[in-house]
């Protein structure tokens, strides 16, 4: 793998011609205030004086003029389907909009404005809370262990490492770790996970485990870390782009990170994810390696790469931090 990515397991691909994207914009055209046409990409509001489809002019209602109904024309308003008309309200899917942002108090003191919890992550807490005193000794366990060995050896640990497993489940990969980095920390939503990695990883003086909502804020310090792994658990993170910008935030420069997860891009994987958006709650989707890599170089990484295991049906994303 480039960059130290684990070898022997598929190609290896260092960047992508059109990497791709969730949507469609017209250039120039507000995302708030584009509407999708036919074809679902985003269409303009017509201005006054474009031609209509007979071949004459056709001008904006004036201001005070009657329709042909009697009353006065109503305003259209252009918008993306699904987006809300203020930040906070919710969108598609149920899901809030807008990202946490700083905001001033009368007195002028600065606050950061909590986001409401996604249903998904309220159903990702409940599932696997379920699963997490079986998590270790079900049938995926030793599957999910060989997953994450690959990811710690594309890291490339070394004694100086601050390491951070978001989604770490039981702590296995930070157990693993342990002996390798100067501290490693897991970070879960689940407090079931977190009470069985706290119990499994007794006697670790360098391991610490924290519980928390990853489409929040991380209560990490900027920089904090200079090795961050995620592995089979970015699908349940319902605010993608906000926790790829929060890694990037506690990564130090020249830090690393993999995350691993189904690859959308196989058939198979692709069919699964449909399945899963109806069936499962807390299932926000699989991405694709491609996505992964334009995703994380728009939030400062640099050098991203993957390679793939089992036909294709798992990938590994791998990119560097670049400096501030």
């Amino acid at each position: 793998m480039v960059n130290g990515g684990p070898p022997g397991h598929g190609a290896v691909n260092s960047s992508l011609a059109t990497p791709e994207l969730d949507e469609w914009r017209v250039p120039g055209v507000p995302a708030a205030r584009g509407a999708r046409g036919a074809g679902g990409g985003a269409s303009a509001a017509p201005a006054a004086g474009v031609r209509s489809a007979s071949g004459g002019a056709s001008a904006a209602p004036a201001a005070g003029v009657r329709g042909a109904s009697g009353g006065r024309p109503r305003r259209r308003r252009w918008r993306v389907r699904g987006a809300s008309r203020r930040r906070g309200v919710r969108g598609a899917g149920g899901a809030p909009t807008g990202r946490p942002r700083r905001c001033r108090r009368a007195g002028g003191a600065w606050y950061v404005r909590p986001v409401t919890e996604d249903p998904r992550t309220r159903a990702a807490r409940t599932h696997f809370d379920r699963w997490s005193e079986t998590y270790e000794h079900d049938s995926a366990a030793k599957w999910l262990r060989e997953v994450q060995a690959e990811a710690l050896a594309a890291l490339a640990l070394n004694a100086g490492d601050v390491l951070l497993d978001l989604g770490c489940g039981t702590g296995a990969a930070v157990r693993d770790s342990a002996a390798v980095v100067r501290r490693a920390v897991g970070f879960d939503v689940s407090p079931g996970m977190i009470a069985q990695a706290r119990e499994r990883a007794t006697g670790l003086g360098n391991v610490e485990f924290r519980q928390g909502d990853v489409s929040a804020p991380l209560p990490f310090a900027d920089g904090e870390f200079t090795a961050v792994v995620c592995t089979t658990a970015f699908h349940h993170f319902p605010r993608p782009l906000e926790t790829i910008a929060e890694i990037s935030r506690v990564v130090a420069p020249s830090g690393r990170v993999v995350i691993a997860d189904a690859n959308r891009r196989h058939p198979a994987v692709f069919v699964l994810d449909l399945a899963l958006r109806v069936s499962q709650p807390s299932h926000a989707g699989f991405r694709s390696p491609a996505q992964l890599m334009h995703d994380l170089r728009a939030a400062g990484f640099a050098g991203a790469s993957y390679c793939t295991i089992r036909w294709r049906s798992y990938a590994f994303v791998r990119a560097e931090r670049t400096a501030r």
